[in-house]
């Protein structure tokens, strides 16, 4: 056997036998039992320890919903941070005390679209967040000062930029922001050169 292939056949053996200690039952009668060893055995060992760590943890309240996070973790690994997995499993602790087991468990089913939410939330600029660097950066392109506002249209009055509530157009937050400040420039320069009132005639 090459090096490489004992190495990970002796790294599925180490994963099985942590599984096993952390859900309490024999991995090889799980119904999916070789998938998810090797879903195990291809992350990183400190996000391994990361789901062991709070499998006893939630263990000690109940273990049966550890084991379904357990289940559950490596493909939570596939679309969040550990961050993200830690927010998805607090979320189900939280339905666990206030609705019970099997609401906490339709929690952690719903993977796809707490990700979803998670990244919409951590991705999204606010319009609350970048106003007072906005005043002040458009102030340093010159001209009079223009005051900022919410609002569902985007567009420029001359005495007032109007932006949205939030930009979430991309992945990352800086992108975000970044599409933000451009925004405010062009209406600025629609200000400034005086072509917002074609948008107007129009």
């Amino acid at each position: 056997m090459p090096d490489e292939s004992r190495q990970n056949f002796l790294n599925k053996i180490r994963v099985q036998k942590d599984l096993e200690i952390a859900t309490g039952s024999s991995i090889e009668r799980h119904g999916r039992g070789a998938e998810l060893i090797s879903k195990f055995a291809a992350l990183e060992r400190e996000d391994q320890d990361f789901i062991y760590h709070w499998a006893d943890i939630v263990g000690e309240s109940n273990s049966e919903l550890a084991r379904h996070f357990v289940n559950r973790a490596p493909s939570a690994f596939d679309v969040m941070n550990q961050a993200g997995v830690e927010a998805w499993l607090i979320a189900a602790m939280d339905l666990f005390d206030n609705h019970g087991l099997g609401t906490a468990i339709d929690g952690l089913e719903k993977l796809a679209e707490f990700s979803d939410s998670y990244a919409a939330r951590h991705s999204s600029c606010m319009f609350d967040s970048v106003t007072q660097f906005l005043q002040h950066f458009i102030i340093g392109l010159g001209g009079r000062e223009l005051q900022f506002s919410a609002d569902s249209d985007t567009y420029t009055d001359t005495e007032k930029i109007f932006l949205p509530e939030s930009v979430n157009e991309y992945d990352e937050l800086e992108q975000n922001f970044a599409l933000y400040k451009l925004t405010a420039v062009h209406l600025w320069a629609q200000s400034w050169y005086g072509t917002w009132r074609y948008q107007v005639v129009e």
